[in-house]
């Protein structure tokens, strides 16, 4: 099962949420950061034992293990990482200009392998909309969630970019899309 997270608007909690949901989930999960603006859990979060997350794994070598051939049950598990919460992390690109560089079918490449994983996936994609890299992995969620602040603003920024967010989505099949409200 792949769970897609994303915002019509920058910052409204879409990796805190992808987190939180990551650890409290009922089954196996890798929590896949594939913001193409940069990862943020390396910033946030310590790896097993205390130590700093290592830049690899990650979404560079799970780019790599897919690219031109079809992806195994286990390339998303085998370039996860454990955080000290206990979540499995295939931790994002550093910077915008790396997931730039993620071109001929990368990212359809990197949706597959999550549909074909051997666990479920939480995937963060971070600020989404028509043009987004990121879109690949939304057209292949069995759900997406599109994240928004309960702030007002946010809510009609959401309601806003929803149709266009939806429109993409919708042109490789149904996949269910809920707003997720965060913050009091």
């Amino acid at each position: 099962m792949l769970v897609a997270l994303g915002s019509v608007k920058g910052s409204p909690g879409v990796t805190t949420a992808a987190l939180a949901l990551a650890a409290v989930w009922p089954r196996p999960v890798v929590l896949l950061e594939a913001d193409p603006a940069g990862a943020d859990l390396a910033y946030r979060c310590r790896a097993e034992q205390g130590a700093t997350i290592a830049a690899q794994p990650g979404l560079l070598t799970l780019a790599a293990a897919v690219r031109g051939g079809r992806p195994t049950a286990r390339a998303v598990t085998d370039q996860a990482q454990r955080l000290a919460c206990g979540v499995q992390l295939v931790q994002g690109v550093t910077s915008a200009s790396q997931a730039r560089g993620f071109t001929g079918g990368i990212w359809p490449a990197i949706a597959a392998a999550a549909t074909a994983a051997d666990v479920d996936v939480i995937a963060d994609l971070g600020r989404l909309d028509r043009g987004s890299p990121a879109m690949a992995l939304a057209q292949a969620a069995d759900h997406l969630l599109m994240v928004a602040s309960a702030t007002l603003e946010s809510v009609m920024h959401l309601s806003a970019g929803l149709q266009d967010v939806m429109g993409a989505v919708a042109q490789s099949g149904p996949v269910p899309v809920s707003p997720l409200l965060v913050g009091p």
